[in-house]
């Protein structure tokens, strides 16, 4: 049985059932574990938007204001799909937001420095094998 069966007494004269909050379309679609998936992903989103700002913070002033930005768009957006239902570029730009916040909570991420061994994997032979660039440890 589809949810759209028991909302059939909402259909419209143009033959729709106007659902407008997302939220309570994820619910009823995919349940409640669905919704908490859903919220999920937008909630770590914002989460990466507030690290990435943190992180930048004091170090690179244009990268804390972007993640600044792009994590008050995204509260924005979850904001606005209470009132609006998927439709036409929505899903787009929420999904477009959080990517773009992960992406800058990888740029600000401080990176490992690795570098490659010759001859120092466990058959002795010139097989490059990488380590970690404060590693003093050898087979």
């Amino acid at each position: 049985i589809h949810v759209l069966d028991f909302l059939e007494h909402l259909r419209q004269g143009q033959g729709i059932i106007d659902l407008v909050n997302t939220y309570a379309i994820y619910a009823m679609r995919y349940g409640l574990i669905g919704l908490g998936l859903f919220l999920l992903v937008l909630g770590a989103g914002v989460a990466f938007g507030i690290e990435a700002a943190m992180r930048a913070r004091g170090r690179n002033e244009e990268t804390y204001r972007m993640a600044g930005a792009a994590a008050a768009a995204l509260v924005g957006s979850m904001i606005v799909i209470v009132a609006v239902s998927n439709i036409d570029s929505v899903p787009y730009i929420y999904t477009a937001l959080v990517a773009i916040l992960v992406a800058m909570v990888r740029m600000t991420r401080p990176q490992r420095q690795r570098r490659v061994v010759l001859g120092q994997g466990p058959s002795k032979t010139a097989t490059p094998t990488v380590q970690d660039a404060g590693s003093t440890a050898r087979p």
